[in-house]
C-alpha cells in the first residue's frame, strides 16, 4: 500500500517526489494516523513530508476539496 511503499529506509524519497509529486505540483501529503498505526510506522519513516491527521480530518479535506490525488 502507498503507506509502505515509501519507507525512509529505501531512499526513495526524492525519486517518488520528483517523479510522481512534482508532476502534480502537490504540495500537501496527508496521512491518516490510524493508519501509521496500524502497520507500526511513524513519520519518522516515512521518506516523505507529511502531515499526520485524524480519520475526521481526512473526511473533511476530502468533503472540500475540488480535485482529489489518492497515492
Amino acid at each position: 500500500d502507498g503507506i509502505r511503499d515509501q519507507p525512509r529506509s529505501r531512499g526513495l524519497g526524492d525519486v517518488y517526489k520528483r517523479q510522481a509529486l512534482d508532476g502534480y505540483d502537490v504540495e500537501k501529503l496527508y496521512v491518516e494516523k490510524q493508519s501509521l498505526d496500524s502497520r507500526g510506522l511513524t513519520q519518522d519513516d516515512l521518506s516523505v513530508d507529511v502531515k499526520i491527521i485524524s480519520s475526521d480530518e481526512i473526511k473533511k479535506l476530502i468533503s472540500e476539496s475540488e480535485v482529489i490525488l489518492n497515492f
